[in-house]
């Protein structure tokens, strides 16, 4: 007998409870519903725009993986300038450049690539690499102090003691050993 007045003290509350929502639903219908078309709303544009996302990062993908002169790159990074391989297709132009032997348009483009992405894995290696440059260009001095400048900029890094190395040999071949060391 007490389980059977304990399951209808039960239903009771349950039926008090959905009894009080439909009131609550009833006097505040017009919100309720205005409400949950604006959530909705907003779940279909998110859906639409992280649609658009995976298709751009899609395309770019598909564009920077076929991508094999300069100019396929540039295509890449002017027309997905946002996107994940927008980094790769930049630093992969500043290769090409060097490659080329064009070390002066390389240095530019590695340099641009350490501005605009300082915080990318490769910026620390595009900074020795416009270095790099500047020593195939004979200007040794200035690549001594952009070296140095990049030991400044990414300590604790790889190219950091990189850097270092690299200093020392312009240093060097200028004669100035007490810096070198």
């Amino acid at each position: 007998m007490k389980k059977q007045v304990k399951r209808e003290l039960q239903h009771d509350q349950f039926l008090l409870l959905i009894n009080s929502l439909l009131v609550f639903y009833s006097r505040h219908k017009k919100k309720i519903i205005v409400i949950s078309a604006i959530v909705i709303g907003l779940a279909g544009v998110f859906g639409l725009w992280r649609a658009q996302v995976l298709f751009q990062y899609k395309k770019s993908s598909d564009l920077y993986v076929r991508a094999q002169t300069i100019d396929d790159l540039t295509q890449v990074l002017e027309r997905y300038p946002h996107s994940a391989y927008a980094p790769m297709a930049h630093i992969g132009i500043a290769h090409k450049l060097y490659a080329d032997e064009k070390f002066e348009n390389a240095r530019e483009q590695y340099q641009s690539f350490t501005d605009n992405y300082a915080h990318h894995f490769l910026a620390p290696f595009a900074s020795i690499d416009a270095g790099n440059c500047l020593e195939r260009l004979g200007k040794l001095q200035e690549a001594a102090a952009h070296y140095m400048k990049t030991v400044e900029i990414f300590p604790g890094k790889s190219a950091a003691i990189q850097g270092r190395i690299n200093a020392a040999r312009c240093y060097r071949m200028l004669g100035k050993i007490p810096q070198a060391k």
